[in-house]
């Protein structure tokens, strides 16, 4: 459900029956495609914990809008025309259950399953059956405690995970050329990082020459990494070209300056979108300065007029590259690209 708003578009219109006029294939289409894009709307919504009243009457519009997309679409397609009980149950009594019970979060079915597991089949499992209901009372009492004191304890206590992992290797910025054929001939680059190694002086020098004070005589030692830790989002993001046999480069958004989001389109919030190519560490020995930086390959917005479809920013990415501190990136982003076009993307808030 999170990305079929983005793989079904265009499916009617490219794969209709000769019988079918394209006009009416498209309203085919953008008729399914609102029956997704109003579901995941209408569920997120209903995955809050707590609702005032007129989040309340949201959620309703929220619920009626989909019903009714949905209804026009398949009914003529159901014996029942959809006379389902849980659909009725859905549009005319939810509502009024959230406001007599509270937020539907709190007596679903996966919550007691999730309960009955946990208060019940583990605790025995782990009994010597003799006298299980006492041992199970003894042991859920021992997870309530334990639980309630790591709350109250760990607050200031959490590890410090390190920013960059699984080092691929370390070289002098002078022998960067020696370096990389070296490591070519002895290992396979996906696309993403012959790229990476493409334009990885070039963004170098664009980002040292934001350094003030530096000449052309500093020693210059690179460590590079496959994955790094966000310590923002506690996200890790990779530029390996092989994790479990398949390339994987993360995409990413990344905050930008007040001044810098002035001059170009922006998400919500001030935040731009890229693709992470590679992953290092640059230490400017003389100077005693280490920066942990990602090459980014950018996503711009495919129309400066419309930068959303569907609620998602909706991208195309540009060749662009440039080296950026880890510590601006905000989170890892899913991209998806739009089907069945080359060069058009969506960044997936349909998340849940």
């Amino acid at each position: 459900m999170k990305v079929f708003v983005f793989v079904i578009e265009g499916i009617v219109i490219n794969h209709h029956k000769s019988s079918i006029s394209t006009s009416r294939a498209k309203r085919s289409d953008e008729a399914l495609v609102n029956v997704y894009y109003y579901w995941n709307k209408m569920y997120l919504y209903s995955r809050r914990e707590y609702f005032k009243e007129s989040e309340l009457v949201i959620f309703d519009n929220l619920i009626k809008q989909w019903a009714k997309s949905f209804i026009k679409l398949f009914k003529e397609y159901s014996l029942s025309e959809l006379r389902l009980p849980k659909l009725h149950n859905w549009c005319y009594h939810i509502i009024k259950t959230i406001r007599e019970y509270g937020a539907i979060n709190g007596f679903t079915t996966e919550t007691y399953e999730f309960l009955h597991k946990e208060a019940v089949k583990i605790p025995y499992r782990s009994s010597n059956k003799r006298d299980p209901t006492d041992q199970m009372i003894k042991s859920v009492y021992r997870k309530g405690i334990i639980k309630y004191l790591l709350q109250r304890t760990n607050v200031n206590r959490r590890k410090q995970k390190t920013l960059m992992n699984s080092l691929l290797g370390t070289f002098n910025l002078q022998d960067f050329d020696a370096f990389f054929n070296n490591y070519r001939s002895n290992n396979s680059l996906a696309r993403e990082a012959l790229t990476a190694l493409e334009y990885f002086l070039e963004s170098l020098n664009e980002f040292l020459d934001l350094c003030e004070g530096l000449t052309d005589n500093e020693t210059i030692n690179i460590s590079w990494y496959s994955y790094a830790n966000i310590s923002s989002s506690g996200d890790y993001i990779r530029a390996k070209s092989l994790y479990y046999n398949e390339p994987s480069f993360s995409d990413v958004s990344i905050s930008m300056s007040e001044e810098e989001s002035e001059d170009y389109n922006t998400a919500e919030g001030g935040a731009c979108f890229g693709k992470v190519l590679m992953l290092i560490n640059v230490k400017i020995i003389e100077k005693d300065l280490s920066f942990d930086l990602a090459l980014v390959q950018w996503y711009d917005f495919c129309n400066s007029r419309q930068l959303y479809k569907y609620d998602c920013p909706w991208l195309k990415i540009i060749n662009t590259y440039n080296f950026v501190p880890i510590e601006s990136i905000i989170e890892l982003v899913q991209v998806v690209q739009r089907a069945e076009r080359q060069n058009e993307y969506f960044v997936n808030t349909f998340m849940f």
